[in-house]
């Protein structure tokens, strides 16, 4: 497993190292994994052998500032290691934040040659113009397909001359649906480099029917910057199973505040916790899924938009319909290896085949749930 690490908990704890305040039982208690998230236990287990062998060798009152001392070396040494080994996913929830790059997930691997393989699998040409509904069977990850982004649209009263938001635009086939579907303007938001390229490259094949009512840019949920130019004129915003990748998402809700205009909605499809997960399930969730945990309970979820200033707040469980769902995908994925594994090749079939039964098991536990969330912008909120 890769470690990942929360630069806002490490200098909490470097703080409070640098002040001996803790002794080295109380600096990593058993659940240390918890103190330290996403740090391999067994970095932490050395720190507290070469403490406790630096401390069992001096006096009472010399230990407290040698094991400081020892403390911060092991530190040095093990986030060396933690460093050198996550590669390019060990970066801090800051990172993610600046837009730099996304969680590991299972869905993200090779994500734009997923389209390009089935476009080449029906028969289109490498560049030749191609229509939405060509690709909407493979460029949507959210669960219930069209009938998803038609609630969406209903809720948000989308429509010719409205401007929705699309935070974690992905594929761009959301954003393209709601702009074809309902003459709006979409602008998409999407953290992946590569997959803005993509999906403005496949919106621009498009454009005899999008007429330029899709647009996409780089940038972060809990970015202000990505925001820019947006303050105050956005007349609804979704995501699509997007929220419960991103570190710190109660920043989201105060940016997409501040970019709607009074009276304007908000809708989203998110994960949340029904009841607490297994080990198990907190391994499927953050290292197959790419989850950021904790995930919040209903409660926790409600208070964070309210907090931000949203009126009117529906919270909508969908687990029972995402877990048959997601069960019926695993089913027809797995029944259709011999195709998938022609078009897509071995190893992004092994992948996808992983995520699907991940999905499936989590639902299937009942202490993943899933949920759809619309709220407003007051009225008399400033714009």
């Amino acid at each position: 497993y890769t470690p990942r690490l929360d630069s806002a908990l490490l200098k909490i704890r470097i703080s409070r190292w640098k002040q001996a305040l803790l002794s080295p039982s109380e600096l990593f208690p058993p659940n240390h994994s918890k103190i330290l998230p996403g740090v391999h236990p067994r970095y932490l287990t050395r720190i507290l052998q070469v403490t406790k062998m630096s401390c069992s060798k001096i006096s009472e009152g010399s230990a407290r500032v040698w094991c400081r001392w020892s403390l911060h070396l092991a530190f040095i040494s093990c986030l060396s290691v933690a460093l050198t080994h996550a590669g390019d996913t060990a970066k801090s929830s800051e990172s993610l934040n600046r837009g730099e790059e996304a969680p590991h997930c299972n869905l993200y691997f090779d994500p734009m040659q997923r389209v390009y393989n089935e476009l080449k699998a029906a028969g289109f040409p490498a560049d030749g113009p191609l229509k939405v509904e060509d690709c909407l069977p493979f460029d949507q990850m959210h669960y219930l397909g069209e009938e998803a982004m038609l609630e969406a649209g209903k809720v948000l009263k989308a429509g010719k001359g409205k401007k929705l938001m699309d935070l974690g635009s992905g594929f761009g086939g959301p954003a393209r649906f709601m702009a074809l579907t309902f003459e709006c303007e979409v602008v998409g938001l999407e953290l992946q480099k590569e997959l803005v390229a993509g999906c403005t490259e496949l919106s621009q094949r498009m454009e005899a029917q999008l007429q330029g009512r899709a647009t996409f840019r780089q940038g972060c949920a809990t970015d202000a910057a990505s925001f820019a130019g947006l303050e105050g004129q956005v007349d609804g915003i979704y995501s699509m199973l997007t929220i419960l990748h991103i570190p710190d998402r109660h920043l989201v809700w105060p940016l997409a505040f501040k970019a709607l205009k009074p009276d304007g909605r908000m809708y989203h499809e998110d994960f949340f916790m029904k009841k607490p997960f297994t080990a198990e399930e907190e391994h499927l969730l953050a290292d197959v899924v790419g989850t950021s945990l904790p995930l919040a309970a209903e409660a926790e979820y409600v208070k964070q938009l309210e907090t931000a200033g949203f009126t009117d707040i529906e919270f909508s469980d969908m687990s029972e319909e995402w877990a048959d769902f997601v069960a019926e995908r695993h089913r027809k994925y797995e029944a259709n290896r011999t195709r998938h594994v022609e078009v897509q090749g071995q190893a992004l079939y092994d992948t996808m085949l992983q995520f699907y039964q991940a999905m499936d098991t989590l639902f299937a536990g009942g202490n993943l749930g899933g949920v759809r969330v619309t709220a407003t912008k007051p009225a008399s909120a400033i714009a």
